[in-house]
């Protein structure tokens, strides 16, 4: 990484005479909506909230824009030349979370399509060009522990890759931009302010507009119709040009968008759509513009995070096995002594031994004499004898397992697993979300989560299955104290398991609410 950096810092170098040297005329990028660089923001606006660890993430971001360059007469406003008409634009992004406060990202532009008049008669338009490369840092300063606010400080660094090909493919030398980025989120809220300072390696004149330093922000306020699935995203754009806010020439561009954000939370994917219109025109401010963008993160698995919590909030048991042998009969597990009922037999224990000395003997000692005290004896004890191994024949199959009476009321909705995994359906996900709200608006509600399995794997995912949940509610701001785990392996199928979609079923948990 050390090296990469240094390669980075090297090629800055190289660049910026060469820039200089190459410029000629008024060089501009007609492309003013740059998207985020770092896979876990939306649009434009860089959020101050970091990626995670170790994450490493990767998007695709097309733009339409229509007359983002036009000169127009300064009495009039009518338009004398459009230098740019229709512009289609494509951002490729990489970024990687390397520690909990930093994260790199480097972006890709390119034009995909574009036509119009030019600077002048003689000049043509590339339909294809390559933009100016921007590479960022992102260093965290401060993030309350619920999450709740973030704030971080991005300098973006943009190389004039794109002048090399044409004028209007890049800026006229290197740009640095100080970045000061806000965020807030919620479960319903969420959204975020960036200020910052544009300093241009060279200012230059087009048409009626002075491309100088600038100063600007994002803001951008998301409003979620269906928590960490479906959002709507209102964005603000404004900047207005360093030392000639009011004066000739100082045309303070504004622009405001609509859009849409998707998740696909298991698969880590986003897809965003959306449009907008320019406010106050200014250099690269369309008429209206239209965008989408797609963005996949590849991160750490949450689920092996906590493999200690097994319910230490409840009383339930941490071993998968929850029905149990019946306790009166494990005396007679290992021992063969089932013919004798021993077990069984509810007589006080001080008339168990003169039963086996009857059992022994009562052959031999009726031969010998018959007194008459000694007949009613034996013919008494016999009785006794008898009367024990009478119910023998009920204990006699196997030993049975009892399950233990259910708790608690059961709820309706069912979450269902991959198979040999704890990652649950996409079509589940809804059912969560409706169990997150019933928690969240009910704080005194406790649940206990029960995990099964289906034959072919192993009892033990079960609990885990069960863990997992636990441990989505939680980071969903539900207390671990109001929710238990179970597991119950495969002992209670509904259905039976001979196909595939029959063990589908099996791969579940269930919900129950506890008493208070």
């Amino acid at each position: 990484m050390k090296n990469y950096l240094l390669t980075l810092t090297l090629a800055a170098c190289l660049v910026m005479p060469l820039g200089v040297a190459v410029a000629a005329g008024p060089v501009a990028d007609a492309e003013n909506y740059e998207p985020s660089l770092f896979a876990n923001d939306r649009l434009s606006l860089i959020s101050g909230e970091m990626m995670e660890s170790l994450s490493f993430g990767m998007g695709i971001f097309f733009d339409y824009s229509r007359n983002p360059i036009i000169i127009t007469d300064p009495n009039s406003d009518a338009v004398v030349r459009t230098v740019v008409g229709n512009h289609l634009a494509a951002d490729l992004s990489l970024s990687v979370g390397l520690f909990e406060w930093v994260d790199l990202a480097l972006a890709i532009p390119a034009v995909m399509f574009q036509d119009g008049e030019g600077w002048n008669d003689a000049d043509g338009l590339p339909v294809g060009t390559l933009g100016d490369i921007r590479f960022a840092l992102r260093a965290r300063l401060y993030r309350t522990e619920n999450k709740l606010f973030s704030m971080a400080l991005i300098p973006v660094i943009t190389f004039p890759t794109g002048q090399f090909l044409h004028e209007l493919s890049g800026s006229d030398g290197i740009t640095f931009s100080p970045t000061l980025a806000f965020s807030i989120s919620s479960r319903w809220v969420a959204g975020g302010l960036d200020l910052y300072y544009r300093l241009t390696q060279n200012d230059a004149i087009v048409g009626n507009t002075r491309l100088a330093d600038q100063a600007g922000l994002r803001l951008l306020v998301t409003a979620f119709a269906i928590p960490e699935i479906l959002g709507i995203n209102t964005e603000f754009m404004a900047a207005t040009t360093a030392g000639k806010t009011f004066g000739k020439g100082a045309e303070s561009p504004m622009e405001a968008t609509l859009s849409g954000t998707w998740w696909h939370a298991p698969a880590n994917i986003a897809l965003t759509v959306g449009a907008g219109a320019g406010i106050v025109k200014g250099f690269a401010t369309p008429q209206f513009r239209a965008f989408a963008g797609l963005t996949w993160t590849l991160r750490q698995e949450k689920k092996e995070k906590r493999p200690a919590d097994e319910d230490t909030d409840g009383p339930m048991p941490q071993t998968a096995p929850t029905i149990i042998l019946d306790p009166s009969k494990r005396p007679g597990e290992v021992e063969v002594k089932r013919p004798q009922v021993i077990e069984l037999d509810l007589a006080p224990k001080d008339q168990k031994e003169p039963k086996k000395v009857e059992e022994k003997k009562p052959a031999v000692k009726k031969p010998e004499s018959s007194p008459q005290a000694k007949t009613v004896e034996l013919q008494s004890k016999p009785k006794e004898a008898i009367a024990a191994p009478a119910p023998a024949p009920t204990p006699a199959p196997a030993p049975v397992k009892k399950i233990e009476p259910k708790t608690g009321t059961p709820m309706p909705d069912i979450i269902y697993f991959l198979g040999d995994s704890t990652t649950f359906t996409d079509e589940s996900r809804v059912k969560l979300e409706k169990l997150n709200l019933l928690l969240s608006a009910n704080f005194t509600l406790r649940i206990r989560i029960e995990g099964h399995a289906d034959r072919n794997e192993k009892p033990e995912l079960a609990l885990k299955r069960a863990q997992a949940i636990k441990l989505w509610l939680i980071d969903h701001d539900i207390e671990s104290k109001r929710i238990q785990t179970k597991g119950l392996g495969a002992d209670e199928p509904v259905a039976s398991s001979d196909l595939e979609s029959d063990r589908a079923r099996n791969r579940r948990v269930t919900f129950f609410v506890l008493d208070n």
